[in-house]
């Protein structure tokens, strides 16, 4: 009797030991995936970050080609309004010298 109970004692703990090792299997797995996910996620953060990070890189390029080009708009600009203000000096001058000339003939 006591040899039959011993066996029905030993398979039950047989039977509790399988169970643990499958809750300690099931769990293993369950936090495999769950840092699986976390990785995941992680990466796409990163990935998320780089993005924003190259946007706001092109962003300030963009910036600063708009700023240069309007520099250049400017200068060209006062190099058009220097070009006509030295033309119409040089036509005055022209017609004053071909007025003296004029006097002189």
């Amino acid at each position: 009797a006591l040899r039959t109970e011993n066996r029905e004692f030993e398979e039950d703990l047989v039977k509790l030991n399988e169970k643990m090792e499958d809750e300690n299997r099931t769990r293993a797995e369950q936090r495999r995936l769950s840092i699986q996910r976390m990785n995941q996620v992680v990466n796409i953060l990163e990935s998320n970050d780089k993005r924003m990070e190259e946007d706001a890189m092109n962003q300030s390029r963009m910036h600063s080609i708009k700023r240069e080009n309007d520099e250049i708009t400017q200068q060209l600009t006062n190099l058009a309004t220097n070009i006509a203000q030295n033309k119409n000096r040089w036509v005055r001058q022209e017609k004053e010298y071909k007025d003296k000339v004029a006097v002189l003939e």
